[in-house]
């Protein structure tokens, strides 16, 4: 789709904060939270209709300018019910429900965008199982780069992880041999319990995370940049 003689007609309300690598008067390295408003120019509201129940995702990967995206009931409506400047939102939705999807840019320039809404079917199929042993794990084939909270995890693969007891998890990459980073994402639609790590003093990653037994997550390994090499990872649950 395209912006064309469009006018600015719904306000998103999702903003985005981001871990900025900055320098302060001496000199030294520290990372610094950014927020960033959301864009608000030209628009484009759009009606979906759920052919069944299921989990959703609205994706405009591949849009290279700007913006944000925003679900709600109405076109009146005061409160959304979901909105992202990242460009993907998970959403339950049962046979028949109806959703708005507004497309916002950040300036009123004419460009062209792509939305693609396709249901996650089995979460499991589309993911390789985390390997027992993640002692030596290469990552110098790997081709994925996935955008986090705390940056862009270049040579990165993600795994499906199935918790084995339920307490606090830990993740610990001490021992690779490069600077490493990492995220995981619990696999419920829609979740926000996701977190990450890059460990802006060192080479290797550890990331804390309140898990459940059975439960299912998306484990991303990879390293800062084009960083790759060996991963050592152990999981402890506590």
């Amino acid at each position: 789709g395209g912006f064309n003689a469009i006018a600015d007609d719904v306000e998103l309300i999702c903003s985005e904060d981001t871990e900025v690598w900055t320098y302060d008067s001496n000199g030294y390295g520290y990372y610094q939270t950014v927020s960033y408003a959301s864009p608000d120019q030209d628009d484009l509201t759009f009606a979906f209709e759920a052919p069944n129940d299921g989990c959703f995702v609205f994706n405009t990967t591949g849009t290279n300018f700007e913006h944000g995206i925003q679900l709600q009931n109405a076109c009146d409506s005061e409160e959304v019910l979901d909105c992202s400047v990242t460009g993907s939102i998970e959403y339950q939705m049962v046979t028949g429900e109806e959703v708005l999807v507004v497309i916002d840019g950040a300036s009123a320039i004419d460009q062209i965008f792509n939305l693609s809404i396709n249901e996650i079917s089995s979460i499991s199929a589309a993911y390789d199982v985390l390997p027992v042993n993640t002692t030596a794990l290469d990552t110098t084939t790997w081709t994925e780069s996935v955008s986090t909270d705390c940056g862009t995890i270049g040579t990165a693969k993600t795994y499906l992880w199935t918790a084995t007891a339920t307490g606090t998890a830990t993740f610990d990459l001490a021992g690779s041999d490069f600077d490493t980073m990492i995220q995981v994402d619990e696999v419920i639609c829609g979740s926000d319990n996701l977190l990450c790590n890059d460990d802006s003093s060192g080479l290797q990653s550890l990331l804390e995370m309140e898990v459940v037994s059975g439960a299912d997550y998306l484990v991303t390994l990879g390293g800062y940049s084009t960083n790759s090499g060996i991963i050592s990872m152990t999981i402890t649950i506590n």
